[in-house]
């Protein structure tokens, strides 16, 4: 009977959270995201594509300086960099990496969270992680992304993974390692 109800316990509290558990979530993932004023981390981008027969697997550094300065360096299979400031983005005509970083800096920021006219999120605990869906709300979003996930430490708030489901079927899996946080 113990086990039953240990099993049973146990399945309950992996269930989906009350509105009110999820939106203190996510407060605390904005509120942590505040107090950052940097961030170096390596990544590992895992990208799975229709077109191509294996995964694209790239390694680079992330360098992250509040309130809205991302520098992303792809160091293998081959080397390229971009920064994005603000508005402004060093990717060239490439849109994706540009939102991309858009959604990383609010990420971090947690700004993303907070933004209900772009995103419906939902934000729930697994295991040792919060994890947050966040929906695009945007028709110019929802063209490149049906969902974005990104996993957070639940003891430290520190982004572990941020994953992007494309409209077109692809999927792209950032894992950060490596993180050094400066707080203010």
């Amino acid at each position: 009977m113990k086990r039953i109800l240990s099993v049973l316990l146990l399945l309950l509290s992996l269930g989906p959270l009350r509105a009110q558990d999820a939106d203190a979530l996510k407060r605390r993932i904005v509120d942590a995201g505040k107090r950052i004023s940097g961030l170096s981390c390596d990544f590992v981008q895992t990208r799975q594509s229709a077109m191509l027969a294996e995964k694209a697997v790239s390694t680079g550094r992330m360098v992250y300086r509040s309130p809205d300065y991302l520098e992303w360096s792809y160091l293998k299979p081959s080397s390229r960099k971009f920064v994005y400031d603000g508005s402004a983005a060093d990717t060239g005509k490439d849109k994706m990496l540009r939102d991309m970083a858009r959604l990383i800096v609010g990420s971090i920021a947690g700004g993303g969270l907070a933004d209900e006219s772009a995103f419906r999120t939902e934000a729930s605990l697994s295991g040792g992680e919060i994890v947050v869906k966040m929906y695009p709300l945007k028709r110019d979003m929802k063209r490149m992304f049906t969902s974005l996930e990104i996993r957070y430490k639940a003891d430290t708030l520190e982004a572990t993974r941020f994953e992007m489901d494309e409209a077109s079927g692809d999927v792209t899996l950032i894992e950060f390692k490596n993180s050094q946080i400066t707080r203010r």
